[in-house]
């Protein structure tokens, strides 16, 4: 493994601010406003607890598009739920 994808591996699940237990249905309709391929990295590495390296090969994408997918995602679902 390369230090880039090293660095990408040990990211944490960044929260977005609210997603409380309370405020499912918000989240879950944010999700859905999300482009496909946000929506299911996001899904995939924040629900799923998979990593990029495995996201991106079950999606046959590059590790760093995943993680760029990812960052733009919860970007924008942090917008949506504000």
């Amino acid at each position: 493994m390369l230090a880039g994808e090293r660095a990408l591996e040990e990211l944490e699940v960044v929260s977005v601010p609210g997603a409380l237990p309370g405020d499912g249905l918000a989240l879950e309709q944010a999700l859905a406003r999300l482009p496909l391929e946000q929506r299911e990295t996001v899904v995939l590495h924040a629900v799923e607890g998979l990593t990029f390296r495995e996201i991106g090969a079950v999606t046959a994408t590059r590790v760093w598009t995943v993680a760029s997918r990812y960052r733009l995602g919860i970007q924008r679902l942090r917008r949506l739920l504000q």
